[in-house]
């Protein structure tokens, strides 16, 4: 079984990024000299697996000049896949290992898991009515995700799940409109306007 204590701390450690580690606290405190305010797991996760992209595109050569990383790492990760493929082939030709990459990119959930299990990292928050509700939904996705956890080891143990040493539980709180079924996680739904076309 894997020494590790989560996805990011395996995927830091392999790939010798383990100073990008205060960066993260840093930024999820809004204390990076960058950022404007707190910054999100959803965003740290962008951020991050965008490090990791420039360290490979470093690592064999390419240019990384401004923001060249971030914006290959956007559309590599496009809902487009004409977009994504057309990276994914520049970067294969540049030499970098997309597909090794790709499993190594992290999701905001085990970003959470990371930050405030692994490293105990707490943060103060507030009662106002725009984060109360960010706050609880994520206390709960994160209680769900550490339940299933329990229950995914226990069967990957018993070899009735073949899902490697460290699989990724995600639990991620979604809005569906029951009328076209438009589904959209907790975090992502604009606030203060409709979700889809049909509340409009």
């Amino acid at each position: 079984m894997t020494t590790h204590g989560c996805k990011v701390c395996r995927v830091l450690d392999d790939r010798g990024l383990g100073h990008l580690e205060a960066e993260l606290v840093d930024r999820w405190h809004g204390e990076a000299d960058d950022t404007d305010g707190r910054m999100g797991y959803r965003r740290l996760a962008d951020w991050l697996n965008a490090r990791m992209l420039r360290a490979e595109m470093e690592t064999v050569g390419m240019a990384t000049r401004g923001e060249e990383a971030v914006s290959r790492y956007e559309r590599l990760t496009a809902d487009d896949a004409a977009v994504a493929a057309e990276v994914r082939d520049l970067l294969v030709d540049g030499g970098v290992r997309v597909d090794s990459l790709l499993d190594d990119f992290v999701s905001y959930s085990v970003v959470r898991t990371h930050l405030t299990d692994c490293l105990a990292e707490h943060r103060e928050t507030t009662t106002t009515t725009t984060d109360w509700p960010d706050s609880r939904i994520a206390q709960l996705e994160s209680y769900a995700a550490s339940e299933a956890s329990d229950v995914i080891r226990r069967l990957v143990a018993a070899e009735d799940v073949i899902a490697g040493d460290d699989p990724e539980v995600v639990a991620t709180v979604e809005l569906r409109c029951p009328a076209c079924e438009t589904t959209v996680p907790f975090d992502e739904v604009p606030r203060g306007e409709p979700f889809c076309d049909c509340n409009e």
